[in-house]
């Protein structure tokens, strides 16, 4: 039983996480640090404490490496803009309306 909620309770996690993915709310930064608090115990269960400081290490390292290079050379905002300009494209194409609230960015643009 205690197993189950163990898995109810990650799930709910996870799905809060993609709920709030790319919020800047205060309920999104609470829901980003309880993610990383449950990780970190989990890495510290999972492999021990010398084990998880390093993976930690790494994991910022690599993380701070690649924020650099995509702040430096703006490679990581081609990804942003791609599906953007996709479904402008889509939308100029009369393939179908946009998405979402990529609807409401593209209203501006004239329709074919």
């Amino acid at each position: 039983m205690r197993r189950v909620g163990f898995w109810l309770g990650f799930t709910a996690l996870w799905l809060a996480v993609l709920y709030q993915g790319g919020r800047t709310t205060a309920l999104a930064q609470a829901t980003a640090a309880l993610s990383i608090a449950v990780l970190v115990v989990h890495a510290i269960l999972a492999l021990g404490r010398v084990r998880a400081a390093a993976f930690l290490a790494i994991c910022l390292t690599v993380t701070f490496a690649i924020e650099n290079l995509g702040v430096a050379t703006a490679i990581m905002a081609l990804f942003t803009m791609l599906p953007v300009a996709l479904l402008a494209l889509m939308k100029l194409a009369g393939t179908g309306p946009a998405p979402g609230a990529e609807r409401e960015r593209l209203d501006g643009l004239p329709s074919a």
